[in-house]
């Protein structure tokens, strides 16, 4: 008896001081207090709310013995996060793995978010991140596996890797247009992004930046890209094509066109790994550079393309594509910009000439310029000046040329039925002019050259509203007379 008396003693006193050391620690883990100089959090057990108030930087919690994230022991019973507005640090670590968080708001007071911030937080769906932050630290948002889109917004200026790794629910990808560089590992095993854009700011793409994207179909590089590190878009079998901008002087290897196949045995028992190229991968670019070096190194198909080098370049199947290609492959056109062509832009007078004077060798002339509005020194001087001399232009009158003025459709074929007399081409053909309603605008000079012109299949009719009009005063697009030029090559050949 003495003996069950001194056991029932024992388990008393032990329940006791385990009650009492489960009162201690419960006590220990207070749930609210300074998370910061200005800031104070506050979780609310019954609704899973916790509030961050108060303004200023958060301490960084990640990879620290000095501080501890203070709601740490309450990560798993975490359902919402209330962010203020004067938040200016998302400190390293402060909300890694806290599971079910479902959405986020990143306040526009907040300018930089810090590493592992929201890492792993696997079932957070919705992301806003203000327009205020600058910086990303690595795997801000690592493993936020059920997030739909990821938006970068501009304001953003730097990522760091695996700011987004793995994060394989997102759909959509936007990426500030004011990031200058990729970082390793930026984007790997997002397995559901289909296409993605990078912006023209961007100049180096780095390693495995979109590695493992199993879905990716399409891709859009920088033009200003340089550089496109090692497994860029490794594991990417879905994409079967890329255009290489002209820029991109570095491609690191397998960086596109590889992927690993996993083999396995007869029970389904994983075996090992294969490396593997996607089936007719094929590299859009401009001969002569880095792309058409990488397409031949690898084995895969290589197609010049006008895309690599502008931005705004139709399609191939546009009607303006080939007259494009032509007077850009032959040297009769330079872009606007180093990266755009603009084919809807308007042709002037002074570029046509320039046009013409490249197509026959840029000769030198033997006279002086004598229009008043053609200054020494411009791109055009020595093509206007070689112009008048040959009797292909002779100005507007007063010793004027105009040269900054928009190219009309008749002025045109007036330029091309001079130099293709100049050139000792047949000019016999004739047009009745008179089908075209609008044949009375055209001015007398032109007549006879737009007669030439339309019977040599250079300049057609336009539609408007159903009708087909000369349109002889119409200004003429960049577009427009590469494709002239181009018959016009092919007609004087």
């Amino acid at each position: 008896m003495k003996n069950v008396t001194r056991i029932l003693s024992l388990f008393l006193i032990t329940s006791l001081l385990f009650g009492m050391l489960s009162m201690t620690a419960f006590a220990a883990d207070p749930t609210s207090g300074k998370c910061g100089a200005n800031l104070t959090w506050k979780f609310d057990k019954a609704t899973g709310a916790l509030t961050i108030s108060g303004s200023g930087a958060m301490p960084e919690y990640f990879d620290t013995m000095t501080e501890q994230c203070p709601w740490g022991n309450f990560r798993w019973s975490i359902r919402s996060v209330s962010l203020p507005n004067g938040l200016t640090n998302i400190g390293g670590g402060a909300f890694t793995n806290c599971i079910y968080i479902k959405s986020i708001t990143i306040p526009n007071s907040v300018t930089s978010i810090g590493t592992c911030a929201f890492d792993m937080c696997g079932n957070l769906e919705q992301l806003k991140i203000g327009k205020g932050v600058k910086v990303i630290r690595g795997n801000a948002f690592g493993n936020c596996s059920s997030l739909k889109s990821i938006v970068i917004p501009d304001s953003v200026t730097s990522i760091e890797s695996n700011a987004f790794a793995n994060c394989s629910g997102a759909t959509s990808l936007y990426i500030s247009k004011n990031l200058t560089k990729l970082p390793e590992l930026a984007f790997p095993g997002c397995r559901s992004l289909k296409s993605v854009t990078i912006p023209d700011a961007v100049t180096s793409i780095g390693r495995d930046a979109f590695g493992r994207c199993a879905s990716l179909r399409s891709v859009r590089i920088s033009m200003n890209a340089t550089e496109i590190g090692e497994n860029a878009f490794f594991g990417c079998p879905q994409l079967t094509n890329v255009t290489i901008p002209a820029k991109v002087a570095k491609i690191g290897n397998r960086a596109f066109g590889y992927y690993e196949e996993n083999l396995y045995d007869a029970d389904g028992s994983y075996i090992d790994s294969e490396l593997k190229k996607v089936n007719g991968f094929t590299v859009y670019g401009c001969s002569g550079t880095a792309a058409e070096t990488y397409a031949n190194g690898n084995a895969f198909a290589f197609v010049p393309s006008l895309a690599a080098r502008f931005s705004d370049a139709p399609a191939q199947n546009n009607w303006a594509y080939k007259g494009i290609e032509f007077v850009v492959d032959n040297g009769l056109f330079f872009g606007t910009t180093d990266t755009t062509f603009s084919p809807k832009g308007a042709m002037t007078r002074a570029m046509l000439v320039t046009v013409l004077w490249r197509l026959d060798g840029t000769p030198k002339p033997t006279s002086t310029n004598t229009f008043k509005d053609v200054q020494n020194g411009k791109f055009y001087t020595t093509a206007v000046t070689w112009a008048a001399e040959n009797g292909i232009v002779s100005g507007i009158g007063n010793n004027k040329f105009n040269p900054n003025g928009n190219v009309t459709r008749e002025q045109m074929a007036a330029f091309l039925y001079r130099y293709a007399r100049k050139k000792g081409k047949d000019t016999t053909a004739r047009a009745d002019l008179s089908v075209f309603p609008d044949h009375g605008r055209i001015s007398s000079y032109a007549v006879e050259a737009l007669s030439w012109a339309n019977a040599a299949k250079l300049i057609s009719g336009t539609a408007n509203n159903g009708v087909t009009l000369l349109d002889p005063k119409g200004n003429a697009t960049r577009a427009q007379v590469a494709s002239i030029l181009m018959r016009f090559a092919q007609y004087a050949s």
